[in-house]
């Protein structure tokens, strides 16, 4: 792998709210940003499945799952005035525990489809997220009897494989 590329982790999680409707959380990192996904760069030697879980981890103070990759974008950079390749891979994950606060985010939001959509400024974002919804849709009609609450129904990371281990 390229030792100039910059791998980022974007976060499409979501969550059911108790009247069994899908939530999506979205950020705005600063005060004068706009809303958009989490998102973190990938540590040398770390996972780009690991980034996902450590930001909604530690800056989100939510337990989750990543079900799937749901796309990628490939673009440059510039850097301390350098142009440098940027890899951008989008994670579907599922909330399990959700923290009383967020401690990493000016602001963060848990919102139904519709509002998510309209918070989000950012095509690629945007694009990502009808995306997820659309394979979220999939994933729940494969296990039908799967429940959100139950910590033994969260399915195992999968994504763990060695074909998933990027690394800088």
């Amino acid at each position: 792998m390229n030792k100039n590329l910059i791998l980022e982790t974007t976060c499409v999680l979501c969550r059911e709210s108790d009247d069994n409707k899908t939530l999506w959380f979205v950020v705005k990192p600063l005060e004068t940003s706009s809303w958009e996904l989490p998102h973190v760069i990938v540590r040398k030697g770390e996972s780009s499945v690991r980034a996902a879980l450590r930001v909604i981890g530690q800056q989100a103070a939510i337990n989750s799952r990543v079900l799937e990759e749901v796309g990628r974008k490939s673009g440059v950079v510039t850097l301390n005035g350098k142009t440098v390749p940027k890899k951008v891979i989008y994670y579907l994950m599922l909330a399990k525990h959700v923290g009383n606060e967020t401690i990493g985010f000016f602001d963060s939001a848990w919102c139904d489809y519709t509002k998510a959509s309209r918070r989000l400024t950012n095509k690629t974002d945007l694009s990502m997220l009808k995306t997820a919804r659309e394979v979220l849709r999939t994933w729940k009609k494969q296990h039908t009897n799967y429940n959100f609450d139950d910590d033994k129904d969260f399915p195992e990371d999968e994504l763990e494989d060695a074909e998933f281990q990027e690394e800088i």
